[in-house]
């Protein structure tokens, strides 16, 4: 598979959504150029029982070793507080090529709070999008949570703000 082959995808709007339905294009990502993602962990209470395991920080660590030298990752998290410039989220590790920090923040994730999920996202994009200008990078958002937001913001808002910045959300549940 090349970099660049596009696959048009039409989805349907999740029930009870009011999100306008649009055709979606995906495209692969230009393997010449680096990675920079940020994990965006849900550390909100219900995920004490919807994810006891902590499958969620397995899999965030498991990201993690999968990246490549040069690759970049941000930790941060929504449910368990705020920090610095952010309302909603902790960033508990800002943007780094070394793995063991990244991996040390993903442990820091604890269950506590409400579900600020939209209005997490919404600030982890604006933050990236600052920080690294669309085309320098493959850019991704991975969102890993439960699904059930309660805090505030909306779905239409968060997809808005990752459309504009060209960043793409990928979500993993638990």
């Amino acid at each position: 598979i090349e970099a660049g082959l596009e696959v048009e995808i039409t989805a349907e709007d999740p029930p009870g959504t009011q999100v306008e339905k649009q055709d979606t294009k995906a495209v692969l990502p230009d393997s010449s150029k680096t990675l920079i993602s940020a994990l965006d962990l849900d550390s909100s209470g219900s995920m004490g029982s919807n994810d006891p395991q902590k499958l969620r920080k397995a899999a965030a660590k498991q990201f993690v070793d999968e990246l490549g030298a040069d690759d970049q990752v941000g930790v941060f998290d929504f449910g368990a507080g705020k920090t610095g410039l952010f309302s909603s989220t902790r960033m508990l590790s800002d943007f780094t090529t070394d793995k063991a920090k990244a991996k040390a923040a993903i442990e820091e994730i604890k269950a506590s709070g409400g579900t600020p999920m939209y209005k997490s996202i919404v600030e982890v994009l604006l933050y990236f999008n600052k920080k690294f200008a669309a085309g320098s990078s493959n850019r991704a958002l991975v969102v890993l949570g439960d699904g059930k937001p309660n805090g505030g913001g909306t779905l239409v808002a968060a997809c808005a703000t990752a459309k504009t910045a060209g960043i793409p959300i990928n979500t993993v549940g638990f």
